[in-house]
């Protein structure tokens, strides 16, 4: 499986997929099969670097990690990037990320994984505690409501919210 978790990073498709075949009953407790030391190493920074209300500084800790993070980018407290996949998530400029967001890049099963590219567009308002699923795309100009789940992808110019999240409004700028 570690072989095909590497494939899938140097490929270009958007979500993968992995079955889980060994004797744990779910993939989740055999964590360390699709992981690694560093990533726990990660993982742990990210915990430290939560809490603080320095943005500067989060921007740089994620980049240094290998997410690509656009300019004027801006985080509040507890915003949660995938700390074992991060090199698989991109973040336009003009951007906000509400307290307390998610942005997962994998997602544990029974008996599979999946891991997948989430890529945020330009002038994207993410709302405080919303959570965005692996494998998703996220257009230009788009607002997420607080607390929204958004599991499929959402086009340019759109106001979603709810649990799964759905289009709200379309509009032609964010003001």
């Amino acid at each position: 499986m570690i072989h095909e978790v590497r494939e899938f990073l140097k490929s270009k498709e958007k979500s993968k997929i992995f079955s889980y075949k060994n004797n744990k009953k779910n993939a989740t407790m055999d964590f360390f099969v699709w992981s690694n030391l560093f990533s726990l190493l990660r993982y742990i920074l990210f915990l430290i670097v939560r809490p603080l209300p320095i943005p500067p500084f989060y921007r740089w800790v994620y980049r240094l990690c290998g997410t690509k993070i656009g300019r004027e980018v801006f985080f509040a407290s507890d915003v949660l990037i995938d700390p074992f996949y991060p090199s698989l998530i991109s973040i336009g400029d003009n951007c906000i990320l509400g307290w307390g967001c998610r942005i997962l890049a994998h997602e544990g099963y029974l008996r599979h994984f999946r891991l997948g590219r989430v890529k945020i567009g330009n002038n994207v308002v993410v709302g405080s505690f919303s959570t965005i699923r692996a494998g998703v795309t996220i257009g230009d100009n788009v607002i997420i409501a607080i607390g929204a789940v958004v599991d499929k992808d959402v086009p340019s110019n759109r106001v979603v919210g709810g649990i799964p999240e759905h289009e709200i409004k379309h509009i032609t700028k964010i003001t």
